[in-house]
């Protein structure tokens, strides 16, 4: 009788290795395990999977093309190198593409609130306007401070700041052109062929004539060109050559409330009266 520890001993030759396995007198097959001369599993084969190998042997596996194909450049090994290479990192590059794709930012469209009820009942001339050109809004207000129309505008840009100060309405036009910005257009047809005349050098092109931008519902404040009118622009970016843009239907409600002689103010303050434009839409 064998002892309690003894062990039946185990020989070993080349053909009972596996005729399948992947590199000569080290790999296993499927069934198999890899036993050592006391009969146990080699240090790590029980956590191998079949065919892996470490070494400088053939491997297999796509991983094992890959690696073979790295062994194999010097003798034209490249083909099967990209073949099994490609697979693994086309997924990579298409997530990393993916992810420095930027999504537009959605455009912000002016905000703005008018309560019908208190402009029925404001009596015309008898309100002013209250413009901050820190949060970008401007107010209307009647006599008591009440707001009745209040909205998102656009200032002046940087270099073309819009001035800041005590003004009077000093003209009131539904439709001003602007004399100092506009276009060359063909006035048979109609044909801009100049869209910037500020930005143009030397004179005007033949069979043109000079079209001033429009600023619809128009309120001046300054001798020089600075009023608030309509004009279209994106919330919280400042847009103009000084003047006050406007959204089309809040404005027009202020420009026929106005009249020359309304007190405007422009600062960089907030408005002394609590804002309305978080309202519900169904108010306006």
């Amino acid at each position: 009788m064998r002892g309690f520890n003894s062990r039946p001993r185990l020989h070993f030759s080349q053909s009972n290795l596996g005729a399948n396995s992947c590199s000569t007198g080290a790999g296993v097959g499927p069934s198999e395990q890899r036993l050592n001369p006391h009969g146990r599993l080699s240090k790590g084969a029980e956590h191998r999977p079949p065919g892996f190998r470490l070494g400088n042997g053939p491997a297999c596996g796509s991983l094992g093309v890959v690696l073979n194909g790295l062994r194999q450049r010097k003798s034209g090994g490249w083909p099967c190198l990209l073949a099994a290479a490609l697979p693994l990192l086309l997924p990579l590059c298409l997530v990393s593409c993916q992810g420095l794709r930027k999504k537009p930012a959605a455009f912000e469209h002016p905000r703005w609130h008018i309560d019908k009820g208190r402009c029925a009942a404001a009596k015309p001339g008898q309100v002013r306007l209250d413009i901050s050109l820190a949060s970008q809004t401007a107010q209307l207000l009647d006599e008591d401070s009440c707001v009745l129309v209040e909205m998102d505008v656009s200032p002046g840009l940087p270099g073309h700041e819009t001035p800041i100060g005590e003004f009077q309405v000093k003209e009131k036009l539904p439709l001003k052109r602007s004399n100092l910005y506009g276009q060359y257009v063909r006035p048979e047809t109609g044909e801009v062929v100049v869209s910037r005349t500020w930005e143009h050098e030397g004179p005007k092109p033949e069979g043109t004539e000079y079209l001033g931008i429009a600023m619809p519902f128009w309120l001046r404040l300054t001798d020089d060109g600075v009023g608030v009118h309509v004009g279209g622009f994106e919330r919280g970016h400042c847009t103009s050559h000084g003047c006050i843009r406007c959204p089309e239907k809040p404005q027009q409600q202020c420009w026929e409330l106005c009249r020359p002689g309304v007190r405007v103010s422009v600062h960089r303050e907030a408005h002394p009266v609590p804002s309305r434009l978080e309202d519900p839409v169904g108010a306006q």
